[in-house]
């Protein structure tokens, strides 16, 4: 996530996920909860 802007897209993205966090500082996507990385994978991309 390089600026706000992709932050958002991914964090819309993924909002149906419980346990999923953003942070675009870290320019990371955070995973609190067991669920599977390819059904997130694949609505993130």
């Amino acid at each position: 996530m390089h600026c706000e802007g992709c932050a958002k897209k991914v964090k819309r993205s993924a909002k149906g996920f419980k346990g999923v966090k953003g942070d675009c500082g870290n320019n990371k996507l955070t995973v609190v909860r067991k669920i599977d990385p390819l059904k997130i994978r694949e609505r993130i991309e």
